[in-house]
């Protein structure tokens, strides 16, 4: 007895506006500009508080302000460069004409994308939705390396298409979470030093960094996922911090 073809339960097309693809991109973009944030904040209040916290005249002191100096630098010029490139990828999408044909079916969605005469297929299930994020009317999800975007409009008129993404997490750039957690552990760990030998009233400064580590892994245990290092680090520098503090009103 031959198998039972499934019948599609829903099926919809979309098409995309300028403005549709520049949000999608700016959307898609928007974790990893949040890391690069972070961290190149972190190198400008490292900057300033090495200049003004450490005693003058410290060979020590010129190299550790000229390297974080150096890495802000290079982490802005990285700002600039994924700019320009966002913007490069909004023009060359803006100049194609795709239409993406969904087609939802009981465990799987198949979609066919048409540029002109070529023609794509995608299939996956809710298990191969990578993430998904919402922002400015659209949401955007990744499956199998690929970023698509829906109207939210969309969804609530196509809920079994919708289903798909119920439960996909948000999008975390792995590399760049990984430089900034590191970024703040180190912080939190060379905080006390400079609590102990640095100028006064500015060293005192120095006791809040370890919190950028312990608000880091906090803000991550909300999206699921444990920075166990990180947390460690941050009460670790902030109890040594607090020892430093300590010493130095007892001297």
């Amino acid at each position: 007895m031959a198998a039972k073809t499934q019948q599609p339960l829903d099926r919809f097309c979309v098409q995309y506006t300028p403005g549709d693809i520049r949000t999608a991109q700016t959307v898609l973009c928007r974790p990893g500009r949040r890391y690069l944030g972070f961290s190149i904040g972190v190198y400008t209040a490292l900057t300033v508080l090495l200049a003004f916290t450490f005693r003058l005249g410290s060979t020590v002191q010129v190299l550790f302000v000229g390297v974080c100096a150096l890495l802000d630098v290079i982490l802005i010029g990285s700002g600039v460069r994924q700019r320009v490139q966002f913007s490069k990828r909004v023009r060359a999408a803006a100049a194609r004409t795709v239409s993406y044909e969904y087609t939802v079916y009981p465990n799987r969605v198949q979609l066919r994308m048409l540029d002109g005469e070529r023609e794509a297929e995608l299939r996956f299930t809710a298990q191969d939705v990578q993430s998904a994020q919402r922002g400015n009317g659209l949401t955007v999800f990744q499956t199998q390396g690929t970023a698509l975007a829906v109207h939210d409009g969309e969804l609530a008129s196509h809920p079994r298409f919708a289903a798909f993404l119920k439960d996909a997490p948000r999008p975390i750039p792995e590399k760049e979470r990984r430089y900034a957690s590191v970024l703040a552990a180190f912080v939190s760990l060379i905080a006390p030093l400079y609590i102990a030998v640095g100028l006064e009233p500015v060293c005192w400064v120095w006791s809040a960094m370890p919190l950028t580590a312990i608000g880091f892994a906090l803000a991550h245990r909300r999206l699921g996922q444990r920075l166990t290092a990180c947390m460690v680090c941050g009460l670790a520098g902030l109890a040594l911090g607090a020892a430093a503090l300590v010493y130095r009103l007892a001297g």
